[in-house]
């Protein structure tokens, strides 16, 4: 019997796919499309996108892609997707949207009500620069309604055109993207997402024959967890020119191979590097006692002499000579400079070629240069060991710290003759904290030393805008009232701070909690199975000593198997805590190091150290009466 219900219910599922999806009509609803409500995968969902189509065709002189949309109303707050705006970019009068047609559907009394936007309400506006949008509102939606709307993207420029995005604000039940190609192009198809890279693999005899990609139960993409730029991480696929056929009939390659863009870029920045502009300036910045004083002692200079125009690029704008005159330059040509000061002073540095973070993530297997928009520097020391060095952040005593939006996992370092990536980690940031009860006057007075520098520290989270993970709370629950905080800078570049409160007095007993339990939290690896890399905001340990004296007539009592050890295989996870009864006080210690920003393997494994760690984080200590 229970074999039975199971078949009925797989058929019912198939058969309920089927009426949504793949046969979906212009005004044509079927009877689970009405009844729709709710997405399974994603109850909140205020609306859903039912069904949607990407039909491109490349021609030799244009392309145009005919989109059509279904969506779903659920909500309330659902009804915001009346509203539409298709943005398109308008450079040169290249692109332009035509055949709009969007309605309405509803059901009254058993029958469809249909609601048509007119032309006249459909309005072309400006944005910004070249980048225009088509706006209309959809008329008489509710909750129930059905929308659809279809238009043509025009678009004489066959070098570039926008990716099919798979995933969007809302989750999309089906979506599929066909590209048929007319003229004598040829295209390197680039998937990026966990379900189209699948379908990619797993279709890609049919696809090469079709060039159809279909992917369905995509979530939204506020979904997506642990990642830089959601936008980035999304499903979708683009296209990248490889060559062509010209008039002559001759192939033409436009994809060049990484070796060939370094060395473009070489190439143009040589044509900007004024050898006597550089010793002139060399002149300028005294010997340094040595190679880190003397790194120092050039970032300055360029601090004080230079200033950035606000803008990233991927090459110098100017010539030495001219930055020197101007005294201000993008993020290359100040990054230029830096390099050919630090050269000048027997200093090994290299450019590096990165994608900021807020500009999607690096494709190694993508020889393009438009994936990246800035370049830093890299100095290896005569040590072996290597600084990733941001001309455009030259803090006195913190300048490996670097603004976070330029590690982005890997990055393109500027060699003739060979193609070389840097992983970029950014470098480890510490907190380390003794939190120290002290029993006096029938009260708590709590004196904690802190001590933190890299990301932790409050000047570069002002400077840089960082939001760094939560810091560490108080053990006792019981309210503190703080009397005096006192802060320094130390020798060895930490931040200092010391923080002297008083409690209330204890009750007839009292939770001791784990102070790193608000920060461990943030972990939650709700995926069961991901491709996609996890990305955390930068490496970190936490090193944490509580020290509770026990008044007289309380004690400690320690849960079972509260003393754990976890770390991952490779130990570049790390979870340590222990507690004890010694002279008359509890003695509890905490580590927790991560120890890369990213991690792009082994999720089974990183996902098991987590779950564990956040359910040993959460036993408490318990300091009752006798």
């Amino acid at each position: 019997m229970k074999t039975y219900l199971l078949l009925i219910t797989l058929f019912l599922s198939v058969t309920l796919l089927s009426q949504l999806n793949p046969k979906t009509k212009w005004g044509n609803l079927s009877t689970a499309e009405i009844d729709y409500k709710e997405v399974p995968f994603e109850k909140d969902a205020p609306a859903v996108i039912l069904y949607e189509k990407g039909d491109m065709t490349i021609a030799r002189l244009d392309n145009q892609n005919i989109i059509y949309k279904r969506i779903k109303i659920l909500t309330e707050e659902g009804k915001n997707f009346a509203n539409q705006e298709i943005l398109y970019h308008d450079l040169y009068n290249f692109d332009e949207i035509r055949y709009v047609k969007a309605q309405s559907i509803n059901i009254v009394d058993g029958k469809e009500v249909r609601t048509s936007v007119k032309n006249s309400e459909i309005y072309d506006t400006e944005v910004s620069g070249t980048l225009r949008s088509k706006r209309f509102a959809i008329p008489n939606v509710k909750v129930g309604t059905i929308i659809e709307f279809e238009y043509t993207h025009f678009s004489k420029n066959n070098y570039y055109f926008e990716p099919w995005r798979f995933q969007h604000e809302i989750p999309t039940l089906y979506s599929t993207f066909q590209i048929n190609i007319q003229a004598a192009y040829e295209f390197m198809p680039i998937c990026s997402g966990e379900k189209i890279v699948k379908y990619a693999r797993e279709n890609e005899k049919l696809r090469n024959h079709r060039n159809v990609w279909t992917i369905q139960d995509v979530p939204s993409i506020d979904k997506i967890d642990y990642t830089y730029n959601k936008q980035d991480a999304a499903e979708k696929i683009f296209f990248q020119l490889k060559g062509y056929i010209n008039i002559n009939r001759d192939h033409v390659t436009e994809m060049m191979s990484w070796t060939d863009l370094n060395k473009k870029i070489l190439d143009y920045d040589d044509k900007n590097i004024d050898n006597a502009t550089v010793r002139k300036l060399s002149l300028n910045i005294s010997p340094g006692l040595n190679e880190i004083d003397q790194i120092e002692k050039v970032l300055a200079y360029i601090r004080k002499n230079y200033s950035w125009n606000n803008y990233y690029s991927q090459t110098s704008s100017q010539s030495l000579e001219n930055l020197d005159k101007n005294k201000r330059g993008n993020s290359a040509d100040l990054n230029l400079l830096l390099n050919q000061l630090l050269k000048s002073k027997k200093i090994h540095a290299q450019l590096v070629l990165v994608s900021l973070r807020e500009n999607g993530r690096v494709k190694k297997v993508f020889p393009f240069s438009n994936q990246f928009n800035t370049y830093i520097n890299l100095i290896t020391l005569n040590s072996g060991e290597t600084i990733l060095v941001d001309a455009l952040y030259t803090d006195e005593k913190d300048y490996k710290f670097i603004p976070l939006n330029n590690f982005n996992q890997w990055g393109l370092i500027l060699s003739r003759g060979k193609e070389t990536f840097v992983n970029m980690n950014p470098v480890l940031s510490e907190y380390h904290s003794l939190q120290n009860y002290t029993f006096k006057d029938g009260k708590f007075v709590l004196t904690q030393n802190d001590k933190r520098n890299g990301y932790f520290k409050e000047n570069i989270k002002d400077l840089l805008g960082i939001q760094p993970y939560n810091l560490q709370e108080n053990s006792l629950d019981i309210f503190v009232n703080e009397l005096r905080r006192d802060s320094r800078e130390s020798d060895d570049n930490f931040e200092m701070e010391r923080i002297i409160s008083e409690s209330v007095a204890p009750g007839s007993f009292m939770n001791i909690e784990n102070p790193l339990r608000s920060v461990i939290s943030q972990f939650q690896l709700k995926e069961q199975s991901r491709e996609r890399a996890l990305e955390f905001n930068f490496p970190f340990f936490y090193k944490t000593d509580v020290v509770i004296e026990i008044p007289n007539g309380y004690k400690v009592e320690i849960p079972q198997n509260f003393n754990v050890h976890n770390q991952t295989p490779a130990k570049d996870l790390v979870y340590f805590q222990s507690a004890e009864i010694k002279d008359g006080k509890l003695l509890m210690h905490i580590e927790f190091y991560l120890g890369k920003a990213v991690y792009d393997q082994n999720y089974a494994q990183i996902k098991a150290f987590f779950d564990k760690t956040n359910l040993d984080v959460n036993k408490d200590l318990l300091l009752k009466k006798n």
